[in-house]
């Protein structure tokens, strides 16, 4: 079965106190099917850290792009993002084949995202600025497929407050093993000695090699929960979006996922030329902490996930997000590294 009773050792078994009646009423996703489902997260978010992190060095240095460009070539893509999302969010909601409603989509964005992370990360010699620009535009269409499709189907597996933190807590933690998995990587296959153009090569090869493989496994064994067709005069439209998106706590849920975003995804870029060459650490000892800074969310997934289920995701948001900025501006004091 897949839906069942979970593990007594899962971590994320607990539910809410604030939901007694679900306690003996819902049915919890079972931990394998989880595991399975969470693992799609693991590629498209150590890929987008691998990208943002080392792709604009990257072709800086060894492609004849300027920063400033390879800079201008993630803004746009990002902007141009901004209106794929909703419209393929659009999409997804009016799907109906007779294999699910995600489902499709989830298979449709693995053959995307591999092409996308074999042209990326194994670019051809002097690649120029729209090379790049027209593959992270495929790229970002290839995560938004995968990612967009996930977490509506996690939303759908369960409805339950608590199981579904429980089931994004997870998915956390498999976007948080990809990130460690696919930084360690190049250390682990290339060697120490081994030119940028081959960690690049290794890290691309790692996942898309994996990508197939996790992401089938999501796809194929995890139930999608059946869906009653909506009454004819109840039919979603584009209007409803748009009335959707005025309301007052929709518009504080956005902007405040907004800012979360400019401060984690901002970070994320300028790591190793923050660590390194503002705050004098080798590149050695940056990427160990760039490790340990991704290894984290192993860690803080399932405890943030139950700490949501406990006394709410919006209190829980608020906390986190004051941990997370002490903890930044308290390792940002640090200025020098053990050894240079």
């Amino acid at each position: 079965m897949a839906i069942e009773r979970a593990d007594e050792l899962d971590p994320g078994a607990e539910l809410s106190a604030a939901e007694p009646s679900e306690a003996s009423s819902v049915q919890r996703v079972g931990l394998g099917t989880l595991l399975t489902f969470a693992g799609a997260n693991l590629v498209p978010t150590g890929a987008t850290l691998g990208l943002t992190l080392y792709l604009p060095r990257y072709y800086s240095a060894h492609q004849a792009i300027g920063l400033a460009a390879v800079g201008t070539a993630f803004t746009v893509v990002r902007l141009i993002d901004i209106a794929v999302d909703p419209a393929l969010g659009f999409w997804m909601d009016h799907t109906r084949t007779r294999i699910g409603r995600y489902r499709p989509w989830l298979l449709a964005g693995i053959p995307v995202l591999m092409l996308s992370l074999y042209m990326l990360f194994m670019p051809p010699a002097q690649a120029g600025w729209f090379y790049l620009t027209g593959w992270l535009l495929v790229f970002y269409l290839g995560t938004s497929l995968l990612m967009l499709s996930q977490s509506a189907w996690a939303a759908a597996l369960s409805p339950s407050y608590a199981e579904r933190a429980r089931i994004f807590a997870y998915i956390t933690i498999a976007g948080s093993l990809g990130s460690v998995t696919f930084l360690l990587s190049p250390l682990v296959l290339g060697g120490r000695q081994a030119s940028d153009a081959h960690l690049m090569q290794v890290m691309g090869w790692v996942m898309v090699g994996v990508l197939p493989v996790l992401g089938g496994l999501a796809a194929l064994r995890t139930p999608e929960p059946a869906r009653a067709a909506p009454h004819s005069s109840h039919r979603v439209r584009l209007a409803d979006y748009w009335r959707l998106a005025r309301r007052a706590s929709v518009v504080r849920l956005v902007l405040a996922d907004l800012a979360l975003a400019i401060g984690s995804g901002g970070a994320t870029p300028i790591f190793i030329f923050f660590w390194h060459d503002a705050r004098g650490y080798s590149l050695t000892q940056a990427s160990i902490m760039l490790v340990a800074y991704a290894a984290g969310g192993l860690l803080g997934a399932p405890f943030w996930g139950r700490v949501g289920g406990r006394i709410g995701k919006h209190l829980g948001l608020q906390i986190g997000v004051a941990a997370w900025v002490v903890g930044y501006l308290t390792a940002a004091t640090c200025r020098r590294g053990i050894s240079r």
